[in-house]
């Protein structure tokens, strides 16, 4: 092998990124336009991506706008990760085979959990429902998506294995910056109130990492999993291999073919498109393959998009979540009901100045309906709020907090070739603030695991 490549392989494999990312600095200064260096993080859940209206859509925020035209961002990064992958080397691991690749007409597209899956596979069933040439006026969600996850229609499936490209055919995928995916997926996984995900994901975690401190509560119910517990779990799976983590929380680099494979570059997607830029490469995405025009015009899919996914998270608490027996047992109504605000908090979609209104005794008596009414104007109000897109930020900060920085810095480890291959930081301040201290807010979004919270709430 050459020295300097083996010299290369040896640095990434032990872990010396200050080294490696030096090296990669002058890669780049010297073979590639100085844009590559600019990485822009806004943390941003893809609930608060869009703005009116249809598909020809803008952030909020003027993310992902800039000097640079989609087309071009998309030859760049597919650039850097051809060049990143034939640097570092192949894992030598078999894609995990998460993600379902789904397919529709000329456009093949891989999306993993937690990267904005979610509304491009509603995209795609609502393309796939109607299948004119012309923009169709069906209101987006009058179309019966189902499980998004789940209920994949025939019409939509695409092989896992397999080559992709050729025949026309052009390839997609989706990432995001590992620390703010795995900090939504916590949120949708353990700390959403559902009893299903406690037992999959949050008793496997309990048992390993709390061992016989774990009561017979959360023994049984598995709700009361930290951020900082999920965290240790993962390391105990991916580096001390003590456990096997459930593939939702994989690094995306291990899904999707993408470096994995020695013989050859293993798929190399027409597009790369990411979560913090969303708001522009998904309609430049479908424009690009002649599906852009057939979404409505007259639409706002952000501000729908959000309440959509407000009233189906209220919808899912009450209807199926809180009419099990057990629920009440692990939670009260009021802890379940205050993670769910917090939730839409996080995600941007109520603003942080709407206080919980609800005491733990009218708690226990709200209906569905009363709560609902309650959310939608909750959110009308939030609208009027510019700083939305900031409270996953101040929520990012208060969970890495909890976690011991040894356990913060096996992350990088776990997920360098994620932020090698796909241009993101591994050190950044809300996870590793200068000398390791975090300046916290005052507002809590996880605050239903503190004691004080709890005596302050049967107080009102």
């Amino acid at each position: 092998m050459n020295p300097i490549a083996a010299l290369r392989r040896l640095l990434f494999r032990y872990g010396l990124y200050q080294l490696h990312g030096l090296f990669l600095v002058g890669i780049c200064v010297l073979t590639v336009p100085s844009v590559f260096l600019l990485v822009v993080l806004n943390r941003s859940e893809e609930l608060s991506l869009f703005r009116p209206k249809g598909p020809m859509w803008v952030s909020q925020h003027g993310q992902g706008s800039g000097r640079v035209t989609p087309v071009e961002r998309f030859r760049q990064r597919r650039q850097h990760f051809v060049d990143t992958c034939r640097m570092i080397g192949h894992a030598g691991e078999e894609d995990d085979g998460l993600s379902p690749l789904m397919r529709f007409e000329n456009l093949t597209v891989c999306l993993p959990s937690k990267a904005g899956s979610t509304l491009f596979k509603m995209i795609l069933h609502y393309l796939a429902e109607n299948k004119a040439s012309l923009p169709n006026e069906q209101p987006f969600f009058q179309v019966q998506f189902g499980n998004v996850h789940e209920e994949l229609p025939k019409s939509l499936r695409a092989p896992r294995r397999g080559k992709l490209d050729g025949g026309g055919m052009k390839t997609a995928v989706f990432v995001r910056d590992p620390y703010t995916r795995l900090l939504f997926a916590y949120i949708d996984k353990l700390f959403r109130p559902r009893l299903d995900y406690w037992r999959t994901y949050g008793k496997p975690i309990l048992t390993h990492v709390r061992g016989h401190e774990e009561t017979d509560l959360s023994r049984m119910c598995a709700s009361d999993v930290t951020f900082a517990e999920f965290i240790r779990y993962l390391v105990m799976s991916e580096l001390e291999k003590k456990t096997k983590v459930s593939p939702h929380f994989y690094p995306i680099s291990r899904q999707c073919g993408l470096c994995n494979e020695p013989e050859n570059l293993s798929v190399v997607y027409d597009f790369i498109g990411k979560t913090e830029t969303y708001a522009t490469d998904a309609p430049a995405i479908l424009k690009a393959v002649g599906l852009y025009d057939r979404l409505p015009h007259d639409f706002d899919l952000g501000v729908a998009y959000r309440q959509r996914n407000m009233e189906l998270l209220v919808n899912y608490t009450f209807r199926r979540h809180l009419s099990e027996p057990l629920s009440t047992m692990c939670t009260s109504k009021a802890e379940t009901l205050v993670r769910v605000w917090r939730i839409l908090q996080i995600r941007g979609i109520f603003s942080t100045s709407e206080s919980f209104p609800f005491s733990n005794t009218s708690a226990e008596d709200v209906t569905y309906g009363q709560f609902l009414q309650t959310s939608r104007a909750a959110f009308k109000r939030s609208l009027e709020d510019r700083s939305l897109s900031g409270n996953v930020n101040t929520a990012m900060k208060e969970a890495y907090s909890t976690v011991p920085l040894a356990d913060r810095k096996a992350l990088q480890r776990i997920f360098h070739r994620d932020f090698l291959l796909f241009q993101y930081p591994s050190s950044v301040p809300g996870v590793f603030p200068e000398n390791d201290r975090f300046q916290l807010d005052r507002f809590h979004f996880f605050d239903v695991f503190h004691e004080r919270f709890k005596e302050k709430t049967a107080e009102l």
